[in-house]
């Protein structure tokens, strides 16, 4: 058990040695120079060459990036170079707003999938597989934006039910806030549940099959118990693992959601920082998002040893 979980620390880390180093090189052969962008074409010769020594420009490549690193692993974050103020301050903003839509969407996905996988898997080749199976189809094929879209038309401007976009804040209430993130959560987690009731319902198929749940039966086990108490936990595995898969397309579709819904949120800060060029911004925020994926895959795949001991023998 220690030796695995010390071997997932050591991958944990290397992967995010990986990423820093891959986020630095994209960002460095992006064309264009920030301190022009940021001054105007009109700049002064010598006013540029200030802001390029200003901002670390003149140093070499390699010196930047391990200044950064060092600067990661003391928890500092630049400033930004569009709005003059640490990086860290704007991220913890956009979090207030991307950190719950994502946990929103994550819960909705959950109550949804999990329970129609059950039920299809329950109802195989009847009514209630086949209309499961046509909503994970549908749900796969259509992208997030236009489950936004057809959302806001129809709980927006035909129904008026749910504002069609914008973020007041938490300030205003708890329940206005969730209210505002809604339609942004639903057209997120929608996808998600369809892809996790395919997962649910192919997995307890998979486990109804076993001999231990044969074994169950023969004792005269209720079908209710099995399903609840045997079933379910054994096909909690492929779950959990799709679920720690599917974290960065999720993070990567409210950066665009966010948009469509007018949200204060980190794809509105990243979006504003690549149109300025604001290498700083987008390096940390695009570092922090990324860490985030790893960090939560490597929290998936411990939870995964911890109820099945078979990944521990074999990793």
């Amino acid at each position: 058990m220690l030796s695995y979980f010390a071997r997932r620390i050591l991958v944990f880390a290397a992967t995010l040695l990986a990423a820093a180093l891959a986020i630095f090189v994209v960002l460095e052969v992006l064309p264009g120079d920030p301190a022009l962008v940021i001054l105007g074409l009109g700049a002064d010769d010598a006013v540029l060459t200030a802001l390029r020594a200003d901002l670390g420009l003149d140093r070499p490549a390699y010196i930047r990036f391990f200044h950064w690193l060092g600067d990661l692993l003391r928890l500092e974050t630049g400033v930004s170079h569009t709005y003059d103020v640490p990086v860290g301050g704007l991220i913890a903003s956009g979090l207030g707003v991307t950190g719950p839509l994502a946990l929103f969407a994550i819960g909705i996905a959950l109550v949804l999938g999990v329970p129609l996988g059950l039920i299809a898997a329950t109802r195989r080749n009847r009514p209630g597989d086949y209309g499961v199976m046509i909503f994970a189809q549908v749900g796969m094929a259509v992208p997030n934006f236009w489950f936004a879209i057809l959302l806001v038309l129809l709980f927006a401007i035909t129904l008026g039910w749910l504002p069609a976009g914008g973020f007041d804040g938490w300030q205003q209430g708890f329940l206005p806030g969730l209210q505002s993130l809604f339609l942004p959560a639903l057209s997120l987690g929608l996808p998600e549940a369809a892809i996790l009731a395919r997962v649910t319902r192919s997995a307890v198929l998979e486990t109804l099959g076993a001999d231990f749940v044969r074994t169950a039966r023969a004792k005269g086990a209720s079908e209710s118990r099995i399903l609840l108490r045997h079933v379910l936990h054994a096909a909690s595995i492929p779950v959990l693992t799709i679920m720690g898969l599917q974290i960065a397309l999720l993070l990567a579709g409210s950066i665009v959601v966010e948009r469509i819904f007018f949200l204060p949120g980190l794809g509105k800060l990243l979006f504003q920082a690549a149109s300025q060029r604001d290498l700083v911004t987008v390096r940390d925020t695009v570092m922090l998002v990324v860490a985030a994926v790893i960090a939560i895959n490597f929290l998936v795949d411990a939870l995964a040893a911890l109820i099945d001991p078979r990944p521990k023998v074999s990793a």
